[in-house]
């Protein structure tokens, strides 16, 4: 996975902090969430780390690593917060300063899993996750997993799609673009 250099990724850190200066807490944002129920900090609690300079708080967070992208917050924000952008600048901050957790390795399989393969191949995505975070990760998800394996929805043979160079070659301008 491509990331920020550490100084290219401070400026954006401050970018993000600039953003969340704006925010005057109403919580809006963490209600148009899809993700919000997973997450260790709600989208406010997020912004108000940053306004308080504890961007390490944030940068701990799982919050960035599971946000959807889906805009919800953003189109929601009365004061026109960007905090879909403040998650992608918050990611490519831990990255950039090593800075690791349970989401940010499952995000990291699953990536390369698509740039690999162009699909998700969920038995591999799995067995590496666990390899990388410990198998203690994995085994609260083998009973769903063998539900979906009973009822044919679990693929045992791993996809690969037609267009799987045409795919790297965007998920690379994507990597090169977030480096900017």
């Amino acid at each position: 996975m491509v990331v920020a250099t550490v100084a290219t990724s401070q400026k954006m850190l401050e970018e993000a902090k600039l953003l969340a200066r704006s925010c005057y807490q109403c919580g809006r944002c963490g209600g148009a969430c899809p993700m919000a129920f997973a997450m260790d900090l709600t989208p406010r609690q997020l912004l108000r780390l940053l306004q308080l300079d504890l961007a390490e708080d944030a940068l701990r967070s799982n919050s960035p690593w599971l946000c959807a992208g889906c805009f919800g917050c953003s189109f929601s924000c009365p004061r026109g917060v960007d905090l879909t952008k403040v998650m992608y600048l918050l990611r490519q901050q831990a990255a950039a300063e090593g800075i690791s957790n349970k989401s940010i390795s499952f995000y990291r399989e699953f990536v390369a899993g698509i740039q690999a393969a162009g699909a998700v191949y969920e038995p591999k995505l799995m067995l590496a996750y666990a390899r990388r975070v410990g198998p203690e990760a994995v085994l609260p998800h083998l009973r769903m997993g063998a539900e979906l394996a009973l009822r044919g929805k679990l693929i045992f043979r791993p996809r690969s799609i037609a267009e799987k160079e045409q795919l790297g070659g965007i998920i690379r301008q994507v990597m090169e673009d977030g480096e900017r």
